[in-house]
């Protein structure tokens, strides 16, 4: 049986050792281990996070069917920090983190790709969270659980816009080149990973 290339699958191909160093890197098991370390965790998270969202507001992704700007992370880690009593108000919002421009549609299916994908393995840690920490998905792991059956929703249709995209074209490359710069912005601003990545993709 031929298995058909789709730019999902090209995706995944292509950005494989960014993800695989990524998660090496960051031991999400170490991250979670105390609560003290979970919640610097998600301050570094929400920098992050808060500078792709903001690299994405131009982007209008309705022709696509999906409106990615009610369903911002940034916003869910911050009623995490709020519980864990840290206020967001009094951290610099992206700590002066720029994350890669985007200004078409094809760069911002790249960013949501990375984003979306890294909601997706943390919704997965999340019992652990639970069972480790004591935190649920309406006090202090909002982040982790999601957005539960909308952001399924979400997942399904962002796929199915990715995949709509001939692998081979040129909007496909711009996807491709965009999320490997959104993991390669990760890789450099999460300190855990400075002197961990071992990959020449990020010399």
């Amino acid at each position: 049986m031929t298995n058909i290339m789709t730019l999902h699958s090209r995706l995944r191909q292509e950005t494989r050792i960014l993800h695989e160093d990524l998660e090496r890197a960051v031991q999400i098991d170490e991250q979670i281990s105390t609560r003290g370390r979970y919640a610097a965790y998600l301050v570094r998270l929400w920098a992050l996070y808060a500078a792709a969202e903001k690299s994405l507001r131009p982007i209008d992704f309705s022709p696509l069917g999906f409106d990615y700007s009610d369903r911002r992370r940034s916003e869910l880690i911050e009623s995490d920090l709020r519980t864990l009593g840290i206020d967001p108000l009094t951290l610099d919002r992206g700590m002066n983190l720029e994350a890669p421009l985007n200004r078409t549609i094809e760069s911002g299916l790249g960013c949501v790709y990375v984003l979306e994908g890294s909601a997706l393995g943390a919704r997965a840690m999340a019992p652990t969270v639970e069972a480790r920490l004591g935190l649920t998905k309406t006090h202090g792991a909002e982040f982790f659980w999601g957005y539960g059956e909308g952001g399924k929703l979400l997942w399904r249709t962002f796929l199915a816009s990715v995949n709509a995209i001939d692998p081979f074209s040129v909007r496909a490359e711009q996807v491709v080149e965009s999320a490997k710069a959104t993991f390669l912005f990760f890789q450099r601003w999460l300190p855990e990973c400075r002197e961990k990545i071992t990959s020449s993709a990020v010399a």
